[in-house]
């Protein structure tokens, strides 16, 4: 594994919230994992010897698992959020606090898994109950060429009947950094994958989600969706 991935990893683990929809900035790291078992407990161990490091805000993260994401290699994802830039920085000169603990975790995760993606978003818009519980989540990668006019019609949008019958919190992020060519990301969440998928279901059946389509249909390219399930939470 490359070390710039190595200590990207890192500094996901290092400092964030504890709930990831709560962020202002969320960093993720995409991964193929050859063993799930090992790449968890390697997470969870380093994640345990930095509660020793003294800190004003203590490190959250999660991991989600795929489930389809088409021809996408990515087994595993690790995001963590971060109350603004400043946190962010903070972060990674912590990694250094911790070298044995470090070079025990990049080794570990050498063997075990192969991380190719990386990235930076900063949310834009949050809808529906923020502390609801959720265990599964639906992304939608999009191309906009114009944020303004399409961060205005989201609202409109997750502010109507449909938008607020969303069984979790709804999430729109911009891409800052990383993206593979997708400047935006939606997120559906909800406790179950049938809860999501019906929902699913009755959004694209909806008049308003029609009227939204037809209001961003030259400034939006929809990508291809994907669906996940957060299979652990780090928190303090």
């Amino acid at each position: 594994m490359k070390t710039k991935l190595t200590n990207m990893m890192l500094g996901l683990l290092l400092l964030g919230m504890v709930n990831t929809v709560n962020a202002e900035v969320l960093t993720y790291t995409s991964c193929t994992v050859e063993d799930p078992t090992s790449f968890v407990t390697a997470l969870s161990s380093f994640y345990d010897e930095m509660r020793a490091v003294p800190a004003t805000d203590r490190p959250s993260a999660a991991v989600l698992q795929s489930l389809w994401n088409g021809p996408n290699p990515t087994t595993h994802s690790i995001t963590a959020s971060y109350a603004d830039y400043a946190a962010l920085e903070a972060s990674n000169a912590r990694i250094a606090t911790n070298p044995g603990g470090l070079a025990t975790f990049s080794r570990t995760m050498a063997s075990v898994a192969k991380c190719s993606t990386e990235g930076l978003l900063i949310r834009r818009g949050i809808w529906g109950n923020e502390n609801a519980d959720w265990e599964f989540l639906a992304l939608y990668p999009l191309t906009v060429s114009d944020t303004g006019a399409y961060v205005k019609a989201f609202d409109k949008f997750a502010n109507s009947r449909i938008g607020q019958a969303a069984p979790g919190p709804v999430v729109l992020w911009e891409n800052r950094a990383g993206g593979q060519g997708a400047t935006h990301l939606v997120v559906f969440t909800a406790p179950s994958l049938a809860a999501l998928n019906a929902y699913i279901d009755s959004l694209f059946a909806s008049k308003d989600y029609a009227g939204f389509v037809a209001e961003v249909k030259s400034i939006r390219k929809l990508g291809q969706g994907s669906q996940s399930r957060r299979i652990l939470t780090l928190e303090p």
